[in-house]
């Protein structure tokens, strides 16, 4: 190494000063200090080696710092650096810093190892010192390198080759980690499981080796990892080397993957085992196949047919699992022959391939076979009978490698099984035989679906019938016939019939009639027989049991037999003759409260007859009863039946029988003769609540009335007051009525005095049984009583129908009407009233919908009025929205269910007169109705014409029925609907159009036809239209009523405009609304109005 000039300068002048001073005493202890061992690790940028001094007692004037390396393995010394008071700071890769520390610049390598030598020479005033001291740098290596290869190979292993292995053979795979120090740690992992030696069939051996190479002073490590592969387990596994030493911050890593080689794992010809015989058919095609199981890769198969390369006929077929591994099927197709020397030669398939070491051969060898050449059939086939076995005929056959086998066959089911070249028919010969042939079959190996054949004749077997069926119903009512019929089955020849009642056998007479027998084709080529017997049945077949049988002749003493069928015959209770149901049990006199039992005894009936209780002709239901049942005539039972029931006033007079009836004979019961029952029961007054008050004025006439129901008759007495009232003819008079058990007593007062004959009235009533009495109130006219048990029984959105029960007149006629209200208005609401009738209900119509109303009933005579609670009641939603109909708030619930059940009445009434219309409208014009009237109504609203309606409701004079009449109103002029005027009707509303009602005209035409049918009155109660009506609808009405002024009237429900535009008001004074009864004939009214029925009625 070449040096500066100023540097040697330096070292010349230090050698002298030391020379020159090497006199001077050095003073103090003066030491230098390293580390004993430094290290570096290959490849750092930089390192240092540590070096300071002390112990020098003057101050240093001139201070020396020189760095030597000692090679360790030759000894030879290397200057590295030497600097005088800091003079230079570095040579090259070398610097000093701190007091005597050595920098050595990177990259730092294994040349930089060696022993390092510090030495310090300090120049004071009067003294000098030198001391040095070494120490060895040490240098660490990371892998240098990390290779694989296969042991007893050359060529090594590339990152992610492909190691061939055969599956089973140990294979050893070696890691090196080339030039590391410290020696590296190997580790193998197969995927990513590390590998243990001694685990898994693993082993693992691992050593350190010194690096082939002067002043390498680097260690190799050496991993040799010897296994077994496996296909499962190793296939396309990657198997990795790792290596890492203390320098290193990450493994080294190299893999490889093992590409394992599989032998098959069989090698075969498919069904048969090496070296077999394999047969085959002649001049026929046949298959053999070759077989190399799960190998990898592919394994190649080839044929030779006695030693020669086969190169036609053969396919093949690779078949991978899902392993990767494959299966190849090679099939060769020949066709062999005696001629070509086929027969006994070798067939061989050879397997060989990449996993294969070497090929392998298996083989078989062929056997010709061909089929028989004839067959022969000699000996009888005559007749024979069922169940005795057949013999003599001999079926034979000649040729054919192997020997044929001889078999008898009928149809596809083969009778006697083979024998070699001949075989015997012996045979139980079965109705199935009859009319059969029997085939004779050779086969062998040659010609197996495909025998030689030979029919024998057609055999006659006779059989007698295996089965007799007997059908029909046994039971019938009696009188009436049962039809049996007897089926015999197939017989060869056909079979007799002959039949038994009660294993008595029939040979015909008037009640047992025996039919031709019949003959038909049966089953096994035989005939099959048919007879009916027709019995004509009483009550004495009743339990009778009817069988047939059928005979072969030729099967002497064998007869087949049927079922047997018991005759069931029905018959009412009237059996024997005369017989007529019984009635016991009735005494006389029964008093009220008295038990009676009643028996009723039916005559003998089959099946057992009900007994059904009638109370004056009415049946009785839900009595308690016993039945007893026993045994009658003609295996019939006799049915008794045992009522008890408690006497009252109720069961006095009323006509009691029983019946006897047999549900499966209907109309033919059988009753009793009646017994009247005459029950004593006390009396009882029965127009307490009606007739508890009467009215008169002085000088009128008075008459009280008391009703008594009692058994016997009663004794009757008025009293006033204390007094008894005498009829003397002039002042009172006492008359009695009797009509059954109701005696009605009436006390006439001829001229009332008020001082005299006001006050308390006693009737009393008297019989051996008791008494009942009755007050009656006799007082002047007065104003009636208020009604009482006040109901809503139907409801609309627009109308509201209430009923009630009157209450005392007050000795005059009353009239009812309503007075209504909103109830949510308060008290500035204004009443209306309705119209008046004289007894309930009343209809209250044009309401609001969804509008809760307040309503009162009041009664009224000459004399004034009386007035009900209010009851509250809100309408229906309108025709958008449908309630059921509501009672009032106190109304019982039992009046929804008589509303329904009137509604469904008034339906069924209303259809049955539109079918009798419907059909009256068919007859000619000569059949012309009778007098029909009707009432109409007509309401208009005045804020929505389209809710106008037409109310009808009408009624015949005289039969037949006209027709149902349909008003026809054009929908420009006024829509409408129908609603019902009874009270409990709830008629849903629809809307016509005009070409629906105008059936004989074209729509908007108004020049209508006369039409015959016409009834010839009309009556009717007209409400003019409101100012939304058609003005055409307005003038034609209001001219029918001016052209008949003297009908007009006041109509008792007068309607008027309230404040908002609709609703009725209670003031009668409202001249606007006329009211016109019209009784006119169809002639009478102009033909141009569109307001006409279909029959030519004008509205």
């Amino acid at each position: 190494m070449d040096f500066p000039l100023t540097h040697r300068c330096n070292i010349i002048r230090t050698w002298l000063l030391i020379s020159i001073l090497s006199g001077f005493q050095c003073l103090g202890q003066f030491m230098v200090t390293v580390n004993n061992v430094e290290t570096a690790t290959e490849g750092d940028l930089t390192t240092t080696i540590s070096c300071t001094y002390s112990g020098f007692v003057e101050t240093p004037v001139t201070i020396i710092i020189t760095w030597e390396k000692t090679d360790v393995d030759t000894g030879q010394k290397e200057f590295l650096i030497q600097q005088f008071d800091g003079f230079p700071d570095s040579i090259l890769r070398y610097s000093i810093e701190g007091q005597a520390t050595l920098r050595i610049a990177g990259p730092i390598s294994i040349e930089d190892r060696g022993r390092y030598t510090c030495k310090i020479t300090i120049f004071g005033s009067t003294s000098s010192a030198t001391q040095q001291a070494g120490v060895e740098l040490v240098i660490k290596s990371p892998v240098q390198d990390l290779i694989m290869g296969v042991e007893g190979q050359i060529d090594l292993l590339e990152e992610n080759d492909l190691v061939t292995m055969t599956e089973g053979l140990a294979i050893t795979i070696i890691c090196w980690a080339k030039q590391a120090n410290p020696a590296a740690d190997v580790t193998w992992y197969l995927g990513n499981q590390e590998i243990n030696s001694g685990v898994g069939g693993f082993s693992v051996e691992s050593y350190t080796e010194t690096v082939d190479q002067p002043g390498d002073y680097r260690l190799n490590t050496v991993s040799k990892l010897t296994f077994s592969p496996n296909y499962n387990q190793h296939q396309n596994s990657a198997l990795k080397c790792t290596a890492q030493n203390e320098v290193m911050t990450s493994e080294r890593t190299m893999s490889v993957f093992p590409r394992i080689l599989v032998p098959p794992s069989q090698h075969y010809i498919v069904g048969y085992d090496n070296s077999a015989t394999v047969p085959v058919i002649e001049n026929q095609v046949f298959t053999i196949s070759c077989r190399a199981e799960d190998s990898y890769p592919l394994t190649q198969l080839i044929w030779y047919l006695n030693g020669q390369l086969i190169e036609t006929g053969i396919t093949t077929n690779n078949l991978p699992s899902s392993d990767g591994r494959v299966s190849v099927m090679s099939t060769w197709t020949y066709m062999a022959n005696r001629a070509k020397g086929d027969d006994g030669a070798t067939v061989q398939c050879e397997a060989s391939g990449e996993p294969l070491m070497s090929s392998n051969t298996v083989f078989v060898k062929l056997e010709i076979l061909y089929p028989p050449t004839d067959i022969q059939i000699a000996g009888d086939s005559g007749e024979f009978k069922a169940g005795e076995l057949a013999s003599g005929v001999l079926c034979s056959s000649s040729g054919g490698k192997p020997e044929a086998r001889v078999s008898w066959w009928k149809g596809n089911q083969e009778r006697v099984s083979g024998a070699l070249n001949s075989n015997r028919l012996e045979v139980v010969m079965t109705a199935e035989d009859n009319g059969q042939p029997y085939t004779c079959m050779a086969s062998n190996d040659a010609n197996i679906g495909n025998p030689l054949k030979k029919n024998t004749a057609p055999l006659n077997v006779l059989f007698p019938p295996a089965c007799v069926e007997l059908s029909g119903n046994g039971a019938a009512v009696a009188g009436e016939q049962v039809t049996l019929t007897c089926s015999v089955c197939s017989s060869n020849p056909a079979a007799g019939i002959f039949w038994k009642k009660d294993n008595v056998v029939i040979t015909g007479s008037t009640m047992e009639t025996l039919k031709p027998t019949s003959y038909r084709n049966g089953e096994n080529n035989g005939e099959m027989t048919e007879q009916k017997l027709v019995v004509t049945v009483t009550p004495a077949y009743n339990g009778d049991q009817i069988q047939c049988f059928g005979r072969n002749p030729v099967f002497d003493g064998t007869e087949t037999a049927s079922r047997k069928i018991t005759i069931d015959v029905l018959f009412p209770p009237t059996y024997p003759e005369g017989c007529v149901t019984s009635l016991t049990g009735y005494r006389e006199p029964l008093k009220d409260g008295d038990e009676l039992t009643l028996l009723c005894t039916s005559c003998s009936s089959n099946p057992a007859a009900t007994i059904k209780w009638y109370r004056d002709d009415q049946e009785v239901q839900g009595l308690t009863n016993h039945d007893t049942l026993t045994d009658g005539l003609f295996d019939g039972k006799v049915t008794t039946e045992e009522i008890t029931m408690t006497m009252s006033r109720q069961h006095h007079g009323s006509r009691f029988h029983c019946s006897a009836v047999n549900r499966m004979v209907p109309g033919i019961p059988a009753p009793s003769q009646q017994i009247i029952l005459q029950v004593e029961y006390k009396p009882l007054i029965i127009n307490k609540e009606v007739n508890s008050k009467a009215a008169a004025s002085n000088g009128e006439e008075a008459i009280l009335k008391c009703q008594s129901d009692s058994n016997p008759a009663p004794q009757v007495y008025w009293f006033h007051g204390n007094q008894r009232v005498i009829s003397d003819g002039v002042q009172y008079t006492v008359t009695l009525e009797t009509e059954g058990s109701i005696t009605t007593s009436f006390l006439r007062i001829t001229s009332v005095q008020a001082s005299r004959d006001y006050g308390t009235y006693n009737c009393t009533t008297n019989t051996t049984m008791g008494s009942d009495s009755f007050l009656i109130n006799l007082q002047g006219k007065r104003i009636p009583d208020p009604v009482f048990d006040t109901q809503i029984v139907h409801t609309t959105d627009t109308t509201v129908t209430v009923s009630w029960q009157p209450g005392f007149d007050g000795g005059e006629e009353q009239l009812f009407h309503l007075k209504y209200r909103i109830s949510d208005d308060g008290d500035g609401s204004v009443w209306m009233k309705s119209t008046s009738t004289v007894e309930p209900p009343l209809v209250l119509r044009e309401l609001k919908p969804s509008t809760e109303y307040e309503i009162i009933v009041f009664s009224e005579n000459s004399l004034g009025s009386a007035q009900s609670d209010p009851i509250v009641k809100q309408t229906l939603v309108s025709n958008l929205g449908t309630k059921s109909p509501q009672t009032d708030k106190r109304s019982s619930i039992g009046v929804p269910v008589g509303v329904a059940i009137a509604v469904l009445a008034a339906l069924v009434v209303v259809i049955a007169i539109v079918v009798v219309i419907c059909r009256n409208r068919k007859k000619k014009k000569a059949e012309k109705p009778s007098t029909v009237c009707a009432n109409v109504e007509f309401d208009s609203r005045r804020n929505n014409p389209t809710q106008n309606d037409l109310s009808l409701s009408y009624f015949t004079r005289a039969p037949p029925e006209p027709p149902l009449r349909s008003v026809s109103v054009p929908p420009d002029s006024l829509p409408y609907n129908v609603q019902s005027t009874l009270p409990v009707q709830n008629h849903n509303i629809r809307h016509y159009p005009e070409e629906e009602i105008y059936s004989e005209v074209p729509p908007h035409h108004h020049d209508i036809p006369d039409d015959d049918e016409a009834p010839p009155c009309y009556r009717g109660n007209f409400t003019p239209p409101s100012e939304n009506a058609s003005a055409e609808f307005s003038q034609m009405l209001n001219g029918v009523v001016d052209r008949y002024p003297s009908r007009r009237h006041d109509h008792a429900a007068t309607p008027s405009t309230s404040s908002n535009g609709h609703s009725p008001s209670s003031s009668s004074a409202n001249e606007d609304n006329v009211f016109a009864n019209v009784n006119q004939s169809n002639d009478s009214i102009h033909k141009e109005s569109p307001y006409r029925t279909h029959s030519g009625i004008y509205v």
